[in-house]
């Protein structure tokens, strides 16, 4: 049974038989929403994980380290093989955004890399977020750093309609070099829009 509720704070609706509070309006017109789908985490360090086309799943071999959360949508990875997950728990438009700080190992990594957002069920299509020549392949496209400074930070995000069920994972993959090329940090983070 739902409720609503005025007083002097501002404007409450509740759910349920426990009175959840399920929307808030305060007296200065904020609106909150305590039961909003957020996640947001940290990739920790994940090294020699690709550059030999192997697409490594963030999480899967160090866990990331989950910020805050509401709801237990997003799972961490158990830095033992599965990486990190967004499951989505109600049918809606999500915004996912992922950051990585990649770390080209010189002459030996990967010429190309890519960092993606994959989202599996009902949306099959991955979000590349990056798909860059790296300094071993196109030296005037990066300058000419010392040996060891090829970290490059990259981002992006992708507006999502998913159906409860439906999966999202972050991956990384570089080519054409040697299995020494990392993840050195970054974030998850998604949301429910609408």
């Amino acid at each position: 049974m739902a409720s609503q509720g005025f007083n002097n704070e501002g404007f409450n609706v509740y759910t349920g038989n426990a009175e959840s509070l399920a929307l808030n309006i305060n007296s200065s017109g904020y609106l909150t929403l305590p039961h909003q789908i957020f996640f947001l985490a940290t990739i920790n360090a994940e090294t020699n994980t690709t550059g030999d086309g192997t697409v490594a799943a963030i999480g899967a071999g160090t866990a990331t380290t989950i910020v805050s959360q509401r709801g237990t949508s997003f799972t961490a990875g158990d830095g033992a093989g599965t990486g990190a997950t967004f499951t989505c728990p109600i049918t809606g438009i999500y915004q996912l955004f992922l950051t990585a700080d990649v770390f080209i190992t010189p002459t030996t990594g990967g010429l190309d890399f890519e960092l993606e957002i994959d989202p599996t069920g009902s949306v099959t299509l991955p979000y590349l977020i990056s798909d860059l020549p790296t300094r071993n392949r196109a030296t005037g496209f990066y300058g000419t750093g010392s040996v060891g400074s090829e970290t490059l930070t990259v981002g992006g995000s992708i507006t999502v309609p998913f159906v409860t069920g439906d999966t999202a994972t972050f991956t990384f993959t570089s080519f054409s070099g040697s299995k020494v090329d990392s993840v050195k940090g970054g974030f998850i983070c998604g949301i429910l829009l609408a």
